[in-house]
């Protein structure tokens, strides 16, 4: 009996831990409940591009998936470009100082006047600029071909061997320089000839063919062309980009001005419209009246234009001259070509002399 009694016992002190502990939770879901936002609760409305940026940004469940993003283009040196390596060789000093002070700022001129004139102007204008740089080049190289020829048969008049015309160098440079554009290639070519241009007068100076001064002479004067053509090709780059901007705005704005006309091509006012506005009557009561009230200024143009439109003119002045003569006068004048008078005015005046006559 005992023993039944403490199961009992235990039985009870079970069931109220079970109570307590649903108490609890009870709680807790209720305070819970409170703290959750109802359905009725005032919301911002989402926009629909906030929920696509939202959307891209939880593209992937998990945070630690990567990510593709945009990069802004901010400058020439952002942009990535084509280039080919190629191995280059200069023999003379002068060559290889021409070279390495010109070759990255003409490559970049080149760049802007083919690539970036192309991107702003359209194609149109970088081929036809493309086209005015070959033609440069061309012409350069060809006159520094002469220039070799002239050299070359000058040392073989004076009975130097064509293997010891040109001689060897003991500092010969290699480089390796971004080709972007095919005109880079064409300036490697200049440079390359004026390189064969020193070296010619220094084997002819070295023969004894040349004197000192001729050959300083010679590639003075060259070097001084080539830093000139530098300068031509820089001015070639600057004159694109002013073309390429002028046609860029130009299509922009002629593409503006199309669709501003085609958007308001059915808002024209119609010339009905206009006449009727014009001759449009004002209300007669003042209080009415929504037009705004006459300025000063307004008040004083009418009273001019009032004014001018009473001062007699040249042909009414002249009639009223005609009007102020002697009756008796335009009487004499009626009996002798008779004729009869035509005017009302003309009726009562000659009516008035005769009864004066009377």
């Amino acid at each position: 009996m005992a023993q039944e009694n403490f199961k009992d016992k235990n039985l009870s002190e079970t069931a109220q831990v079970e109570k307590e502990a649903l108490s609890l939770i009870s709680n807790d879901i209720k305070l819970a409940d409170q703290q959750r936002p109802t359905e009725n609760s005032n919301r911002r409305p989402v926009s629909y591009k906030e929920r696509v940026k939202q959307a891209r940004e939880e593209m992937y469940g998990d945070k630690s998936v990567p990510r593709v993003r945009y990069e802004r283009r901010v400058g020439g040196s952002s942009h990535s470009r084509a280039y080919l390596k190629r191995d280059y060789s200069l023999y003379s000093d002068k060559a290889q100082l021409f070279f390495e002070s010109h070759y990255e700022s003409v490559n970049m001129s080149l760049i802007v006047s083919t690539l970036v004139i192309e991107a702003v102007g359209g194609p149109e204008l970088a081929q036809k600029v493309s086209d005015e740089i070959e033609g440069e080049f061309r012409k350069l190289e060809q006159e520094m071909m002469t220039t070799l020829g002239e050299l070359s048969r000058i040392a073989a008049e004076k009975g130097i061997p064509s293997e010891k015309q040109v001689p060897a160098y003991d500092h010969l440079r290699t480089y390796t320089p971004p080709v972007h554009t095919p005109h880079s290639v064409q300036f490697m070519t200049v440079t390359t000839l004026f390189d064969r241009i020193v070296s010619r007068c220094e084997g002819c100076w070295i023969n004894q063919i040349m004197s000192a001064d001729t050959k300083a002479r010679i590639t003075s004067s060259w070097s001084k062309k080539l830093k000139k053509f530098v300068t031509e090709i820089y001015q070639i780059r600057q004159e694109a980009l002013k073309q390429a901007r002028k046609a860029g705005f130009a299509k922009r704005a002629a593409a503006i001005d199309e669709r501003v006309h085609r958007e308001h091509a059915n808002e024209t006012l119609g010339k009905a419209d206009v006449t009727t506005q014009a001759t449009a009557k004002k209300p007669k009561d003042a209080a009415n009246q929504t037009e705004a009230p006459a300025t000063e200024a307004a008040v004083q143009s009418r009273t001019a234009r009032t004014a001018k439109n009473k001062e007699p003119k040249s042909g009414d002045t002249a009639t009223q001259s005609s009007a102020s003569q002697p009756a008796s006068q335009k009487d004499k004048s009626e009996k002798e070509s008779g004729t009869k008078p035509q005017s009302r005015d003309a009726v009562t005046k000659s009516a008035d002399t005769e009864a004066a006559k009377e």
